[in-house]
């Protein structure tokens, strides 16, 4: 048609008319990803333009050279196609000129010309009416605040755009375009799988509609999802098509990272591991190409890989250059760029065996997450962080390990270790947010009406459910867009400080590397490092206990208890031998001896945290064993602990006892009243009275809290575990709102324990959330628990506390008492709690009513 169009208007001797047609058919070329074809069509037609249609010919071939990656040429045609638009009074092409051109500075790096431009564009988009325009304009300052590494801030943008885009009924490309963008962002913020699935469907989009060049650009941003959530062959598969698609229009910007993706998707893959050693020239080719189009995260990704085939190939010449060029991006404004800089830095004072300044490099990349991560209100983006600061820590934790230093070993397992605890503890506190109170009422009413309709028809029960996905993932979104309040950096762990303050205590560290347990063991004697064995080996044996240990929860009636018992005892005795066997062997502390009254400390790491300590004949000791998330927050240095004397007064002004009991739990009630005897002053919430806002209020001003409710733990999203109350369930979202937290808690919950375990020890879940917001001292089970046995234990617990024991003292004694009296189920559910407690936790204090 465009062909017929040029010859009809050269026949008719009008070539500036014909010249016009072509800039036309250069736009329908571009979109069906024929981009040379595009440029030769707009080369043909200059010659015959001036004024405004000369400026819409310039912005077409910027337009292009953009996508192209060549993007200061790109800028040099929209800075000639603007006056002549102007001068011809074309304010709608001059708007979207400018947008664009704010784009290509923001790639370029010029974030203050992109602000201006887009800013400009947005008010003149405003102006003509043209609520499209103004909504790519707040999608385009989303991306930049993203590329600033200004995540809350972006996703804010982000939704505002889709908002306006709704509004109007806007094409569905600009919301592909829209997904792509924020797709980065969620990468960038740790959140591969939620940014997989919006990928898959642009995708799905692009295929029907036809649009290859939104296609490749989908593709990639599915590679790099996947490549996030560990599936290498899925982002290699998508990688080659899109680096086709992208030959096929010449956008050689975007071949490189395409081939870029390819080529870290096929380093993922061990079985990939010799050949890409032997490219690591082709390798160092592919990090050039990268950085000259503007891709400088990625250019220093690969030059941090090819530095490391290149030492492992022996080739210290190569090495050498492509990690110093990589460590010059430690300034970059996004996180994952200075931590991949730094490690760089790292690897190659490494391979100059200088091992000061590999520490000092590794130290200062993870500093440098820690202030990123201060920057964020949401607990979920906190502490998936650490995944930026992964290689670092590793590098550093095997290198300390290496050296055999026990207190080097503990510094570096504490530097990126729980450390969204460290930064928030006590000092974050959500904003108030109507519109989020508002999404959480909407979504316990919707679950309360989908648990009604389970015995309903299924049409119903699906519509309800889909209703409450929606509805979570609304919360989700409404979380991440807040600021950090209060966070700041949490400081290095003072080791020495942490020994005086042990006093007569031993804290025994857990780590991990290359797939071994190491412990690092600080008390009154000499500290000392030992090899425990392999996380496989240990995990099996929690497995087993965990079975054990569920079977003997819920003996049949009728049937001996004895052999399950039994069973029980072994699989307990197996693996309290495997983890403190070694330590019992080498160390000479006695504190570490079971018959000896020491409290005992323990951090866990990984697949660690789920195991049930206090089932095991090490937590049967007089003070039972404690377990801390990290030295750090025990110790109590985390920036939002604040000081003793603070702490104090918030005891003095806060010694009320609360007594929560939520629906369909047989012996609630009875477990409320035997505790109320105990605190004869206690405000009691049971029955109606028990409202998820009548809790939450109480909560603030409680200092020790005992909730006996049902509750359920949610491996697919921690956030949203929760505590069954009267109008519905109590989450993780409605306690990080709390303007002050109890200084003791007690849960009765199934699983109210557990908690989601991500990279670098960080925890998600009731029990975090509760550490997290300043509570010092926790008691809850990490497995179901019968309801029966929960009040003998909770009772238990609560005469330990008012008799001057810790909750561990008080629940170890519970399940010796248990044992000795032959009661299954109560032996059972006190070995499946766990017991959280920091320095100077005054739980048997504050508990006074």
């Amino acid at each position: 048609m465009y062909r017929e169009a040029v010859a009809i208007a050269l026949d008719t001797d009008c070539p500036e008319l014909a010249a016009e047609v072509r800039v036309s058919w250069s736009v329908c070329l571009q979109a069906s990803g024929e981009t040379d074809q595009a440029l030769e069509q707009l080369a043909i037609a200059e010659p015959f333009l001036c004024g405004a249609p000369a400026g819409r010919l310039h912005m077409q071939r910027g337009f292009l050279m953009a996508i192209l990656g060549e993007r200061s040429a790109a800028v040099e045609q929209y800075d000639r196609a603007l006056p002549l638009l102007v001068s011809a009074g074309d304010e709608l092409a001059a708007t979207r000129l400018i947008s664009n051109r704010g784009v290509l500075h923001i790639q370029l790096g010029n974030s203050a010309r992109a602000s201006a431009d887009l800013l400009e564009s947005q008010k003149m988009a405003e102006r003509l009416g043209q609520h499209v325009l103004a909504a790519s304009a707040l999608q385009n300052l989303a991306y930049l605040d993203g590329r600033l590494g200004r995540f809350p801030a972006a996703l804010r943008g982000f939704a505002a755009a889709r908002r306006h885009y709704a509004d109007v009924g806007s094409p569905g490309r600009y919301i592909g375009d829209l997904d792509i963008d924020e797709c980065g962002v969620l990468i960038e913020a740790g959140l591969g799988a939620e940014a997989e699935q919006i990928a898959r469907r642009v995708v799905e989009a692009a295929r029907r509609s036809g649009n290859t060049a939104q296609l490749a650009e989908a593709l990639v941003s599915l590679a790099r999802s996947r490549l996030m959530i560990g599936d290498a062959a899925g982002a290699e598969l998508v990688a080659e098509e899109a680096s086709v698609l992208f030959g096929a229009s010449s956008r050689s910007a975007w071949i490189a990272i395409a081939r870029y993706l390819v080529i870290i998707a096929r380093a993922a893959d061990e079985g990939q591991r010799r050949t890409a050693v032997r490219q690591f020239v082709r390798l160092r080719d592919v990090a050039d190409r990268l950085e000259h189009h503007g891709w400088l995260s990625e250019a220093a990704e690969v030059r941090v890989l090819t530095g490391r085939y290149a030492l492992e190939a022996g080739r210290r010449d190569i090495a050498g250059d492509v990690l110093s060029t990589a460590a010059g991006a430690r300034r970059h404004p996004l996180a994952r760029v200075r931590a991949e800089a730094w490690y760089a830095a790292a690897l190659l004072a490494q391979a100059d065996g200088d091992q000061r300044a590999t520490f000092r490099a590794l130290a200062a990349g993870l500093r440098s997450v820690d202030t990123y991560r201060a920057t964020l209100g949401a607990a979920e983006l906190r502490s998936r962080a650490a995944q930026l600061g992964a290689p670092l820590a590793a590098l550093g934790l095997r290198l300390a390990v290496e050296g055999g230093s026990p207190l080097t070993v503990l510094r570096w397992a504490e530097r990126c270790r729980a450390a969204a605890l460290g930064t928030a503890s006590g000092s974050y506190r959500a904003p108030a947010d109507t519109g989020a109170a508002a999404g959480l009422d909407r979504l316990r009413q919707a679950r309360l009406a989908l648990v009604d309709a389970r015995a309903g028809d299924d049409a119903t029960t699906r519509a309800l459910v889909s209703r409450v996905a929606e509805l979570e993932s609304e919360v989700t979104r409404r979380t991440r867009h807040r600021d950090a309040v209060g966070a700041t950096r949490r400081r290095v762990i003072d080791t020495a400080g942490l020994r005086r303050e042990l006093g007569d205590a031993t804290l025994i560290e857990f780590i991990e590397t290359g797939g071994d347990v190491y412990a690092v063991v600080i008390g009154d004697g000499p500290s000392h490092l030992t090899q425990i064995g392999t996380t496989s080996t240990l995990i099996a044996a929690n497995d087993h206990l965990a079975f054990a240990l569920r079977r003997l929860a819920f003996v049949p009636t009728g049937l001996s208890a004895d052999r399950f018992v039994a069973a029980f005892a072994l699989a307990a005795d197996e693996l309290d031998s495997l983890l403190f066997g070694p330590l019992r062997e080498r160390s000479r502390n006695s504190s570490m001896r079971q018959s000896t009254p020491g409290p005992l400390i323990v951090v866990p790491t990984g697949a660690l945290h789920s195991v049930l300590w206090s089932a095991l004949p090490t937590g049967r000791r007089a003070h039972g064993m404690t377990i801390a998330p990290s030295a750090t927050w025990w110790l109590g240095t985390g920036e939002g602990h604040g000081d003793e004397a603070s702490r104090q007064r918030s005891r003095t002004r806060r010694r009320r006892v609360l007594l929560v009991a939520g629906p369909d739990i047989r012996h609630a009630d009875a477990e409320i009243a035997a505790l109320r005897r105990l605190y004869p002053t206690a405000r009691v919430l049971t029955g109606r009275d028990a409202t998820v806002g009548a809790v939450a209020d109480a909560m603030s001003t409680a200092a020790l809290v005992h909730i006996a409710a049902h509750g359920s733990f949610r491996s697919d999203n921690p956030l949203f575990s929760t505590m069954q109350l009267h109008d519905g369930p109590l989450s993780v979202h409605e306690l990080e709102t709390l303007s002050a937290v109890p200084e003791t808690v007690v849960i009765t919950a199934c699983s109210s324990g557990r908690s989601g375990v991500l990279t670098g020890d960080e925890l998600l879940g009731t029990s975090a959330s509760l550490l997290a917001l300043g509570v010092r001292a926790l008691a809850a089970p990490l497995l179901p628990i019968s309801d029966s046995a929960a009040v003998p234990v909770a009772l238990a617990l609560h005469r330990g506390l008012r008799s001057g024991r810790t909750l561990s003292a008080a629940l170890a004694q519970c399940a010796v008492t248990a044992e000795r009296t032959g009661q299954p189920d109560v032996l059972a559910a006190a070995s499946s709690f766990s017991c959280f407690s920091a320095r100077n936790s005054s739980s048997h204090v504050s508990a006074r009513p």
